[in-house]
């Protein structure tokens, strides 16, 4: 019988075959012995039974160079300036001092090696010829050793960070003592000077305010339903997230199994609809106040921010640890006291928050005390939450569950009541584009009947120009209401904007939250909201049907579900954005059989959810994701229920190739000559940045002995640099490998790489630097910086600041979602594997993260640049094939990228199994 399929935890994947075949298998052998390693090279680090060993830098007088050379606990960490390195013909030599410190034992070194197989780094002795070969030195009581050199040598000098894992075996003539010493060298290559690290005490306790406290409330309070609490009797089951505990009783068991069974068979059907969200939206209510709980502060200080709002530091907001958001409840006290306050969160920044509506009571005292000690606890504001469990209810009551799983309705047949002529489109633009088209028609003529229509828009496709041409029609030809929802008020601005054109000031309103901050809303888009002078003014579900288009969020809208506001369609834009129960919030303001619009990308970024429990029931995926890959209506494309824009109307053919691949089927189709006409797409950025007079700013060599890869001069050879450069032939991809260790301030969650940050800076200068015709100057708004930390984001915009660049925008891959530049740069940070686990936890990062990969390679018009650790991004299947991609086209730079072939992933086993205390063969 075939044998069942068993997990290997080294290699972290499910083995079908013999797993005792695998065991054996050099894969296997190698991620083995690279767990043993990690797991012992704590101790292996340590000096034991009177053998030592040190390692120094062996320090060439007649340069002078001074090095910064510092050891600590097994890690030998060197620091090198490019200038430093170029002048010692890019070679360092480190010594190891093995010491014999026993009184009578004669000990015999019988192996040495660096444990990588690299290209730069390896050992001999002092008259290299002897090359890391398995032999018997003898080393007396007292005496030293110091015969074995650890080299280290690059070709070409690029910044970054080289490890050199080195382990040294001894033994007794006996046989009884038998010692690995493992040490690890760190070669640091930069030409800019780190900041030191800072360590902060933790602000945040993870305690819950046991003593009784009189809460004074805000002084406007703002309108919740108070709705849908998580039922007090089943309190605990959500706490455990339906899980049995240790003690549970016969009775709770039985109670148990009932909430379970509300759940089967384990994801959303027509059946289980209201329970399942119910206890969906229960379950990650009970994760979010448990997460809020740990971020509670003491002894913290407060500060004004403007007029009455307070300002408060709360580390580990770069990464929504705490998981923050306007709106949400906070408390403050003198600490310990019996008295709190309580207040609104008005905006979340990098590294603080500002709170409005608190007592005038607690302003006037940290007003006269500043230095005043207060203790913190952060509530769940729960109005998003409410809103979606009454929406649930709404889709329900309503019968709109048979729309919701169309393969069980009977369709009639498609009936074309409006016919557009090429005239009557709005952008003539559509008319030839086949599928916008046909999405516009059948939207119009409602095929899809009261099944949803899915507008399937990749990257660059024209959604948006698409969904509005529908509206205008509709719009035009019906009398009908329409209301266009999104997750997110920037969506929501986008789409008002593109209407604007189209609609005067009594048929289009767009509808905000008192909430949100005025500033960030544009001029256009504010004369069409509800602000006059200046202010927010409430409006009534009346007022929203004196208008035949309203634009809202998904959760504001909720605000009307219980008023006589019943459009004839909803268009929910950036749906795969959002869970199924927010789109419902939407879906139950609609009259009876009125038309559903879902627009959006599935292969793209989804909703945020932090239950694991109800991710693993499949909460995290949208209405639109789930009608896709679940009803068959939807399948073979029917252009009566779903169209998929094909047409790719922003990237360089070079840029969407692989996520065409890897995401669409290869259906796309990159039609705009804009990028392949633009001469970025054709220049080589990474040589123009590094070559200055034959040689790189970073001290190397170029590989052409000095000259241009045209054979152009530098400006002291009479030529323009400028020109020489610009005419060196490059792609439109362009991947610069950086392998250089990421770090985190004091204890805030979020990384950032300070090499990586550095040589994004230096790209935009040359960027900025080429010497273009006027109309193709790149100018700094061209560029965008995409980097999944937000700690990154910030680092770079400082360095920008300190080099007086502005408007190059950077932000994290969330933040470009929907969005396009000229010019994208991504920094991916990551350098350390063992930390993939901890982005996997956190769904941070870019490697295993594919739909952030999507979003991320999708947003560059003619150029993307991806600055990376090579080893570390190549774990990921679709990181790799990009890497090789830019490896064929001779668009990779920088540190070299070895790939674990077959011979080297055996070259690196043998080397392992010269130690046995670490690979215990």
């Amino acid at each position: 019988m075939p044998s069942k399929p068993e997990k290997c935890s080294c290699c972290n994947e499910i083995i079908g075959k013999d797993f005792s075949v695998h065991k054996s298998s050099p894969t296997h052998l190698f991620n083995y012995y690279l767990w043993c390693y990690r797991n012992k090279k704590k101790s292996l680090a340590k000096n034991k039974e009177g053998i030592r060993l040190d390692i120094i830098w062996i320090d060439d007088k007649e340069l002078g160079l001074n090095l910064n050379y510092n050891r600590n606990r097994g890690k030998y960490t060197i620091e090198v300036k490019p200038n430093q390195l170029q002048l010692n013909n890019n070679n360092l030599k480190f010594r190891c001092c093995l010491y014999n410190d026993r009184k009578e034992d004669n000990i015999f070194l019988t192996a040495a090696r660096t444990l990588d197989a690299s290209a730069y780094s390896w050992c001999n002795d002092d008259k290299e010829n002897w090359q890391e070969t398995d032999h018997y030195m003898e080393i007396k009581p007292k005496e030293w050793y110091n015969g074995v050199v650890i080299n280290f040598h690059v070709e070409n000098v690029i910044i970054g960070s080289y490890k050199i894992p080195f382990a040294l075996n001894v033994q007794t003539e006996d046989g009884k003592t038998d010692i690995t010493l493992c040490r690890t060298i760190l070669v640091k290559i930069a030409d800019y000077e780190e900041e030191v690290e800072s360590f902060e005490k933790s602000p945040f306790t993870d305690k819950t305010w046991e003593k009784e406290v009189n809460i004074i409330r805000p002084i406007k309070k703002k309108k919740s339903i108070e709705n849908y609490p998580i039922p007090l009797e089943f309190s605990k089951y959500f706490k455990f997230g339906f899980r049995e505990w240790r003690g549970i009783e016969i009775g709770e068991y039985e109670v148990l199994q009932k909430l379970r069974s509300q759940m089967k068979p384990g994801y959303v059907t027509k059946e289980n609809y209201q329970n399942y969200f119910h206890n969906c939206l229960w379950l990650e209510e009970v994760v979010i106040k448990t997460m809020l709980r740990r971020y509670n502060m003491e002894n913290v200080n407060m500060s004004f921010h403007c007029g009455e709002i307070l300002r408060l530091q709360v580390p580990g907001l770069a990464e929504k640890r705490p998981s923050l958001i306007a709106g949400d409840l906070i408390l403050v006290r003198i600490h310990e006291d019996h008295t709190a306050y309580e207040g609104y969160i008005k905006d979340v920044e990098d590294k603080h928050i500002n709170i409005e509506f608190m007592d005038p009571e607690v302003l006037e005292m940290i007003e006269n005390h500043p230095n005043t000690e207060m203790d913190v606890a952060f509530k769940l504001g729960r109005l998003p939450l409410e809103r979606a469990h009454e929406g649930v209810d709404k889709v329900c009551a309503k019968g709109f569950l048979q729309s919701l799983f169309p393969d069980s309705l009977h369709f009639d047949p498609y009936f074309q009541v409006y016919e557009l002529k090429d005239k009557d489109f709005f952008n003539a633009n559509v008319v030839s584009n086949l599928e916008q088209r046909t999405a516009v028609e059948r939207i119009l003529n409602c095929s899809s009947q009261v099944a949803p229509y899915i507008v399937f828009g990749p990257p660059g496709t024209g959604k948006t120009v698409t969904i509005v041409e529908a509206i205008c029609q509709i719009l035009k030809k019906t009398k009908k209401r329409i209301l266009i929802c999104a997750p997110a008020n920037a969506a929501c601005d986008m789409l008002t904007s593109k209407l604007i054109p189209y609609c005067n000031k009594n048929q289009l309103k767009r509808i905000h939250s008192d909430s949100r901050d005025i500033t960030t809303i544009t001029k256009d888009v504010q004369e069409y909201s509800n602000i006059i002078g200046g202010i927010f003014t409430s409006m009534t579900w009346k007022d929203l049907m004196k208008y035949r288009i309203v634009v809202s969020t998904l959760v504001f809208i909720g605000k009307f579900s219980n008023e006589g506001y019943h459009p004839n369609f909803v268009f929910i834009d950036e749906a795969a954005q959002a869970t199924e129960s927010e789109a419902c919030i939407a879906l139950g303001t609609l009259k009876q059989g009125g038309s559903i619009v879902l627009t959006g990308d599935p292969m793209q970024l989804g909703p945020s959810i932090n239950s694991t429990i109800a991710q693993d029931y499949g909460f995290h995926k949208s209405l639109l994701e789930r009608l896709m890959n679940t009803q068959n209506i939807y399948a073979d494309e029917n252009p009566n229920f779903i169209t998929m824009l094909k047409k790719n109307f922003r990237s360089h053919p070079e840029i969407l190739s692989l996520p065409n691949e890897m995401f669409y089927d290869s259906k796309l189709d990159a039609i705009s000559k804009k990028p392949e006409n633009d001469p970025i797409s054709k220049i080589d950025v990474y040589s123009y940045e590094s070559k200055e007079g034959g040689k790189s700013k970073e001290g190397g060599k170029s590989k052409e002995g000095g000259k241009s890869k045209e054979g152009g001069k530098s400006k002291e050879g009479g030529k323009s640099k400028k020109k020489s450069r610009n005419n060196q032939i490059g792609h439109a991809i362009e991947f610069c490998a950086v392998s250089a260790k990421e770090r985190r301030e004091g204890r805030s969650p979020s990384y950032f790489n300070p090499a990586e940050a550095n040589m994004v800076i230096k790209y935009i200068k040359a960027l900025m630097d080429l010497d273009l015709p006027p109309e193709f100057k790149v100018k700094p708004s061209d560029i965008g910086v995409i980097t999944p930390y937000v700690r990154q984001v910030y680092k770079i915009k400082g360095i920008l600041k300190s080099h007086n660049i502005e408007d190059v925008e950077v932000g994290s891959t969330e933040a470009f979602q929907g969005r396009e530049k000229r010019i994208i740069i991504i920094s991916t940070v990551r350098a350390q594997h063992d930390l993939l686990k901890y982005d996997r936890q956190y769904a941070l990062g870019f490697v295993k993260q594919e739909k952030r990969f999507n979003v991320a390679l999708t947003r560059a018009i003619s150029k993307l640049i991806v600055i990376g650790c090579p080893m570390v991004l190549a774990t990921d299947d679709k990181w790799r094939r990009f890497i090789e991609k830019c490896i064929a086209l001779k668009s990779y730079h920088g540190s070299k990228f070895e790939k674990r072939t077959n011979d080297k992933v055996t070259e690196i086993i043998d080397r392992f199994r010269c130690f046995p205390k670490i690979s215990g063969t």
